[in-house]
């Protein structure tokens, strides 16, 4: 478990920092006025990077970060169970530089176990885990949803940046777009177990 483990950790750190070595371009963000959270999507190297892994494309889910200066970036991933929030899997924070930085967020299986989830999640040098004990009835149906576009971050508010659904067989799974209004509170209220990503940037004394 521990090398399999490193060895996730170890990938969605390399794809959240980058595979090469070259310095990232950021002229959009020289020309914005406000911090945003955007898809980002997969180079050819990093998805043959990826596809060393056992994650199914669909359970990974990575973004690009443009900050307009030095700041202090949290991520999070709460699971909701039948509408009411049941724990915060993961809940980390770093300091990032001015420029583009990457958030990745994964789960998957343990060897020869679909009772326990591992979710891990990376933000640049930073990088956490946990295991999640499954309580679903055999069989089930699984949906997720992503940033369609640019989303503005702000500081001490949480955007919601991603969706994973996981249902039994008896409940058809609902999956509104998330750029829609009040598409969370319809998703957590039609799903069974809904996982929710978000972000913010952290407020600072003095601000």
């Amino acid at each position: 478990m521990k090398m399999k483990l490193f060895s996730l950790l170890l990938i969605t750190l390399s794809i959240s920092s980058g595979c090469t070595n070259h310095p990232v371009q950021n002229t959009k963000n020289q020309e914005s006025s406000y911090s945003s959270i955007q898809p980002y999507t997969l180079t050819q190297k990093e998805k043959e990077f990826s596809s060393l892994t056992p994650i199914d494309p669909g359970e990974l889910f990575v973004y690009k970060l443009l900050l307009t200066k030095n700041e202090t970036v949290e991520v999070k991933v709460d699971h909701y169970a039948e509408n009411q929030l049941k724990q915060t899997f993961i809940h980390m924070s770093s300091s990032l530089n001015k420029g583009e930085s990457r958030i990745s967020i994964g789960l998957d299986y343990l060897p020869g176990d679909q009772k326990e989830r591992l979710w891990f999640a990376t933000l640049e040098g930073a990088k956490g885990s946990t295991v999640e004990k499954l309580d679903v009835e055999e069989g089930a149906a699984f949906a997720s949803d992503s940033l369609a576009g640019e989303k503005k971050l702000q500081h001490d508010k949480f955007v919601v940046i991603g969706t994973y659904i996981h249902n039994s067989l008896k409940t058809d799974i609902l999956t509104p777009v998330l750029n829609e209004p009040n598409s969370l509170k319809t998703i957590l209220k039609e799903n069974e177990n809904v996982y929710v990503f978000s972000c913010r940037i952290k407020k600072t004394k003095g601000k």
